[in-house]
C-alpha cells in the first residue's frame, strides 16, 4: 500500500541488506594475505585454498635429505670390504662414478674427501674418457659409468649406489654378500647415507646396461654424514602435537632413515619400519592397512610413493606430500597438498606442486600448518560477525515495511553500513592472533561444516536481540520525529556492531582474559566505525546527506544500554569455536 516511490526504495534497500557480497570476498582476501605472509617465510603459494587445506593435514609425507637435515653431505669414511682392496682404489672408482663436473652435494663431498685423501678426480679422470654413462635406476638406485683408457688400453665399468641395488649385479659369493651387509647396517644404523662402489674392467663396451652391469666387483663402501637441521624436531613436535602424523618416505636406507626418525623425534613402533620390498609383497587390503600404520618407508620408488599417497587418502586422510624430483610429480599431484622443494626440486616438480618450499626445511611446513589453522579460525570470526551484523540490517529493512513503520534504512544508510562492515571484517579479524592451544588441538576433520551450527545460532541470536533493541528504540523514539527516531535507532545498531567485534573476536573465553589488541590496524578501523558515528549525526552537511541529526545525551546513553542488552551477554565466555576433532587422532 505505500506510494511507488517508497515502495521502490524499501525493495532496494531490501535488495542491498540481503544480499552477502562480503564471504567470498573476504574468503579471498584472508587466503591471499596468508600466501602473502607464507612467502616472507620461504613459502610460496601457487594454489590458495592450499594454505587452509595445509591447516586441515592430518598426515605429513617427508622426504628425509634437505628437509628433515641439512643436505649439506661430508663423506666421512671410505671402507675397502676386502682384502687386496686398498683405499685409493675405492676411491678412484668413486671419483669415476661420478660426474666429471659434479652437481649433487654428495658428489661434491666425495671429490673434496678424495682430495684430501690424495685422490685428485682431475687426475683420475684425465686418465681415462668418458665413453657412456647409464642414468640413476630408481629400482636399484645405483648409477654406473663406462670409462675408455685414453691409451687404448681397455675399458672400466664403475658403478655405486644402494648396496641392495649393487650387489644384484655383482659376482659374490655368500660370505661376502652378508659381510658387506652387516657392515652396510652398522654404517646405517648411525643415521649415515651409504653408497657402495663397484667395478669391472672390460675388453669391450657392450651398450646393453644389463651387460655391461654384470659381473661387478664390489670394492668397498662410502659413509656420508648429513646433520639433522637443529629446528626440525620442535617443528615435528609441534606437529604431532597438533594431532599429524608425520611419516618419513625415503630412497635410503631403512635404518639411516630409523635413526633420522630418532633424532628428529618422529613417533614410530618397530612394526611402523617398512621396506620398499614388503610392500610389493602385500596385497591392496594389507598394503593400506600397513601404510596407515607405518612412519618410516625406506628404499621406495616412485610407482609407491603414489600408491601410498593413494591409500591414505582412500582412508579418509588429508595428506600433504614433499617431492623434488620429475618422478615425484605423480605423487605430487594425487597429494591433497603438494609441496615441492625450490632448491633442489626439479621444474616438473615444481609444477605439479601447490606450494614450493624456497629452503627446503620441514620448518616451512609447520608455520604452514599453523597459518593454515590460524586462517580458517579467523574466518571463522568473520563469517560470525558478517552473520551476525545482517540479521539487524535484513530484518529491519524488511520489518519496517511490513509492519508499516517509516524505513528506518535509506538506500544511502546501508551503503554507509556496508563500507563499515568490510573493513572490520576483513581487516580487524584477518590480523587477529591464534587462540591458545590451537596447535594442540586434533585437524580439523575434511568434511566437517565451515560454520558449526552451534556458533552459528549464537550469531543469529546475538543479531536477532540486536534487531529487536534497535526497532524497539526505533519504535520509541518515533513521536520525536522520523530523523530523530532513525539517527537513535542508527546509534543503537552501530554501538552494538562495535561490541560485537568483541564478542566475535573472543574464542570461547571472557572478553576480559582475550590478550589486549596489539595491533594497530585494529584500533584504527574500531576507532574509524566509532568515530563516524556522532561525525554523520552531528556534521550538518553529513547529517543533511544521510537523513540524520544530532541526538539527545540521555539517548546516547539509552543507545549504548541497548547496544550491551543485545550483546552484553557475550561478555561472560560463549563458545563460538567449537573444538576440532578428527576421528583416530
Amino acid at each position: 500500500g505505500m506510494p511507488f516511490p517508497r515502495a521502490f526504495l524499501s525493495a532496494v534497500s531490501l535488495g542491498i541488506a540481503a544480499f552477502p557480497e562480503e564471504f567470498p570476498l573476504v574468503f579471498t582476501l584472508f587466503l591471499s594475505l596468508g600466501a602473502w605472509r607464507l612467502s616472507r617465510h620461504g613459502v610460496l603459494i601457487k594454489r590458495l585454498t592450499s594454505v587452509e587445506t595445509l591447516g586441515s593435514t592430518t598426515v605429513i609425507c617427508v622426504d628425509k635429505t634437505g628437509t628433515l637435515t641439512e643436505g649439506k653431505f661430508e663423506l666421512d669414511s671410505h671402507l675397502p670390504l676386502f682384502p687386496g682392496v686398498s683405499e685409493e682404489a675405492v676411491l678412484e672408482a668413486s671419483v669415476l662414478a661420478c660426474e666429471i663436473s659434479p652437481a649433487d652435494p654428495m658428489e661434491r663431498a666425495l671429490f673434496v674427501h678424495a682430495l684430501e685423501h690424495g685422490t685428485q678426480a682431475a687426475r683420475v679422470q684425465n686418465q681415462w674418457e668418458l665413453f657412456h654413462d647409464y642414468d640413476f635406476d630408481p629400482a636399484g638406485k645405483h648409477m654406473s659409468h663406462v670409462w675408455k683408457k685414453k691409451d687404448g688400453g681397455g675399458w672400466r665399468i664403475v658403478a655405486k649406489g644402494a648396496l641392495e641395488g649393487i650387489l644384484e649385479h655383482c659376482a659374490i659369493s655368500p660370505e661376502a654378500r652378508t659381510l658387506a651387509e652387516k657392515e652396510n647396517e652398522k654404517l646405517a644404523s648411525r643415521g649415515a647415507r651409504v653408497l657402495a662402489v663397484a667395478e669391472r674392467n672390460a675388453g669391450s663396451f657392450a651398450g646393453n646396461r644389463e651387460e655391461d652391469e654384470k659381473g661387478l666387483s664390489l670394492l668397498g663402501l662410502l659413509s656420508f654424514k648429513d646433520p639433522i637441521r637443529p629446528e626440525v624436531p620442535h617443528a615435528v613436535d609441534l606437529c604431532q602435537r597438533a594431532g599429524i602424523r608425520i611419516k618419513i618416505i625415503t630412497g635410503d636406507h631403512l635404518l639411516t632413515a630409523h635413526a633420522v626418525a630418532d633424532a628428529t623425534g618422529i613417533l614410530h613402533e618397530p612394526e611402523g619400519l617398512i621396506n620398499s620390498r614388503e610392500l610389493d609383497n602385500l596385497s591392496p587390503g594389507d598394503f593400506a592397512a600397513r601404510v596407515q600404520k607405518g612412519s618410516v618407508f625406506a628404499r621406495v620408488r616412485p610407482e609407491q610413493k603414489h600408491a601410498i599417497v593413494e591409500a591414505l587418502k582412500k582412508a579418509g586422510e588429508v595428506v600433504a606430500m614433499t617431492g623434488d624430483g620429475i618422478n615425484d610429480a605423480p605423487a605430487l599431484k594425487k597429494a591433497d597438498i603438494g609441496i615441492a622443494m625450490g632448491l633442489k626440486g626439479t621444474d616438473v616438480a615444481r609444477a605439479s606442486a601447490d606450494m614450493v618450499l624456497k629452503d627446503d626445511s620441514f620448518t616451512a611446513i609447520e608455520k604452514t600448518v599453523f597459518e593454515g589453522r590460524r586462517i580458517f579460525v579467523n574466518i571463522q570470526r568473520a563469517f560470525y560477525f558478517l552473520l551476525a551484523f545482517h540479521v539487524p540490517i535484513v530484518g529491519i529493512a524488511l520489518l519496517c515495511p511490513l509492519i508499516g513503520l517509516p524505513l528506518l534504512f535509506m538506500p544511502v544508510h546501508l551503503v554507509w553500513l556496508e563500507l563499515i562492515v568490510h573493513p572490520i571484517a576483513a581487516l580487524v579479524f584477518e590480523g587477529e592472533p591464534a587462540p591458545p592451544g590451537m596447535m594442540e588441538a586434533p585437524p580439523r576433520k575434511p568434511d566437517a561444516e565451515l560454520l558449526p551450527k552451534g556458533p552459528v545460532w549464537i550469531s543469529i541470536i546475538s543479531g536477532t536481540l540486536l534487531t529487536g533493541v534497535v526497532l524497539a528504540f526505533y519504535v520509541w523514539r518515533l513521536p520525536m520525529g522520523e530523523v530523530y527516531a532513525r539517527s537513535a535507532g542508527m546509534a543503537a545498531l552501530i554501538m552494538g556492531s562495535l561490541l560485537l567485534v568483541w564478542a566475535e573476536r573472543a574464542v570461547d573465553r571472557p572478553w576480559w582474559k582475550m590478550p589486549f589488541p596489539a595491533t594497530l590496524r585494529f584500533w584504527i578501523v574500531w576507532l574509524t566505525v566509532a568515530m563516524s558515528l556522532p561525525a554523520i549525526l552531528e556534521i550538518s552537511w553529513l547529517a543533511e546527506i544521510f537523513q540524520v541529526g544530532p541526538i539527545l545525551p540521555r539517548d546516547w546513553g539509552y543507545a549504548g544500554l541497548s547496544a550491551v542488552a543485545a550483546i552484553g551477554w557475550r561478555a561472560f565466555g560463549i563458545k563460538i569455536i567449537e573444538p576440532r576433532r578428527h576421528e583416530g587422532h
